[in-house]
């Protein structure tokens, strides 16, 4: 990248699945001059040479660039708050704060909430509460996040509601029929992370099975412990009807595959795996998850029906069904996502 190049957006995230696609839009709608994205680390293959658009840099060489980089752009996204080197460098270069903007994804709030009482843990959380209420813009595609942002980190930004990622977009296409007396296929959770809570539903699953159905758990990511513990109870409890997903997948063909499924089966106390979920209800399918959490709240608000998942049924019939379609469909288009963009790319005009 030639510092000649203007630089309108300087982005500071991982070069992981989530900003794969988002700079893969940029450059199919032709708005990708002007951004960069700097990455502190690089969690998906390069397909070959790496794009113009991305600067690597770690250690001391981070914190450089994010001096030179953040200089001179007109604004800095943050996608996802999840590394303490982001939190260093604007402690120690406060004066950037005041064109910064955070796009929340979930994890790196509830973190909050995490227990954890390591020095290191209490460290970041000390920085956090540093950081988070001086930030002057909050992205989110789930309200209640940017209430409980509020609550908890004294946050006095402006708070936008937008979805920014390409992936939460659910085009309309046509489901194949469910053939006649074919074996449910359930899929359950979205990672191999605890928060899921697939040991009370894979047991509650179990009382309910009749013999056939097959159940199908992605766990490529997150913890290697927890996800052995997971397809050690999905063996024994399903045995070779159980399928664990344990390598990423394509986009495409995990949409592909999501057609295939009868019902969503989600556990987890806080907003998680929304975009699968909204896929999911987004192709007609029926979707359990526990009430009260923000994403149940923001789904509901929309008038879109989910099922409280401790009255699972194994029936994927219900009577909203197009009703769901029409709604997810509707409101995550790419005509809202563009528009959620032109506002997280414009100029910061409040102070926190």
């Amino acid at each position: 990248m030639s510092d000649a190049n203007k630089i309108k957006i300087l982005h500071l995230g991982g070069y992981d699945k989530f900003t794969k696609i988002f700079f893969e839009f940029l450059e199919e709608h032709d708005s990708i001059r002007g951004h960069v994205l700097l990455a502190a680390s690089i969690e998906t293959p390069l397909p070959g040479l790496p794009p113009t658009w991305l600067v690597r840099a770690s250690g001391v060489k981070y914190f450089a660039e994010v001096l030179r980089l953040g200089l001179r752009a007109e604004k800095i996204v943050i996608h996802g708050l999840t590394d303490s080197r982001t939190l260093r460098v604007l402690i120690l270069q406060p004066w950037l704060l005041r064109k910064t903007c955070w796009i929340l994804w979930g994890g790196d709030l509830y973190v909050y909430r995490d227990r954890n009482t390591s020095l290191r843990h209490r460290c970041i959380e000390l920085m956090r509460r540093l950081v988070i209420p001086r930030i002057p813009q909050i992205f989110s595609a789930t309200p209640g996040d940017g209430v409980l942002c509020r609550q908890w980190y004294k946050i006095r930004g402006e708070y936008i509601n937008v979805f920014t990622y390409p992936n939460s977009v659910v085009p309309w296409r046509e489901i194949p029929c469910r053939p006649e007396g074919a074996p449910l296929r359930l899929l359950v959770g979205n990672s191999a992370l605890p928060s899921n809570g697939h040991g009370e539903m894979l047991d509650l699953i179990s009382r309910k099975d009749d013999g056939r159905l097959h159940v199908h758990c992605p766990l490529a990511y997150g913890e290697k412990a927890y996800r052995h513990r997971v397809i050690a109870q999905g063996k024994r409890l399903f045995g070779d009807r159980f399928h664990p997903i344990v390598k990423m997948i394509p986009l495409d063909e995990y949409l592909d595959f999501l057609t295939t499924i009868d019902l969503g089966v989600f556990n987890s106390d806080r907003q998680q795996a929304m975009g699968t979920i909204r896929t999911l209800l987004g192709y007609g399918k029926r979707v359990f998850m526990p009430p009260g959490t923000t994403s149940w709240e923001h789904l509901r608000s929309l008038n879109v029906r989910v099922f409280d998942v401790q009255d699972l049924e194994l029936d994927p019939d219900f009577p909203e069904k197009e009703e769901n379609r029409r709604i997810i469909c509707g409101h995550y288009s790419e005509e809202n996502l563009i528009a959620g963009l032109r506002r997280i790319f414009a100029p910061i005009t409040t102070t926190a």
